[in-house]
């Protein structure tokens, strides 16, 4: 997983599919770790520049979830971990947070909400270390094609 460029990633994406691939192609790509579940290695081409690190993670995979956790000490100049939080996805973005609030500087948290989550609870794990957070709702809005 790591790569000789390691200490230049700057933005984790944890989802950075769907909803949050707009965002990831307007990160800087030598700067960027998505961490997702492609369905295929042909999407990977075509949704994201060569220079992205990109890193399997299935979430519902205990073994890909607790590599993914354990390989987090990769990335040590990390800034920002933009996390896509859906039910299914919530317990997951609290051990990511909770391995991020070890650090001594702690990158900065955005949470990005699905329609049917919530905010997760950092009141335990904020007693580790401060971190800085931002949460992102997005809306409800749903287009006549069924599209949110």
């Amino acid at each position: 997983m790591m790569t000789n460029n390691a200490s230049q990633r700057r933005f984790l994406v944890v989802g950075g599919t769907g909803m949050l691939a707009p965002l990831c192609q307007a990160l800087p790509p030598k700067e960027l770790v998505i961490a997702v579940r492609f369905v295929s290695h042909h999407s990977q081409l075509l949704t994201f520049s060569n220079a992205v690190q990109r890193v399997e993670l299935d979430y519902h995979s205990v073994p890909s979830a607790n590599g993914f956790l354990q390989n987090l000490a990769l990335w040590p100049n990390m800034q920002s971990c933009i996390l896509w939080v859906h039910p299914p996805a919530q317990s997951f973005s609290q051990a990511v947070i909770q391995a991020f609030a070890q650090r001594r500087k702690p990158p900065h948290i955005i949470e990005v909400l699905g329609s049917q989550a919530t905010p997760t609870d950092l009141s335990r794990i904020a007693k580790l270390n401060p971190i800085r957070r931002t949460t992102v709702r997005l809306g409800r809005h749903q287009e006549s094609t069924g599209g949110r």
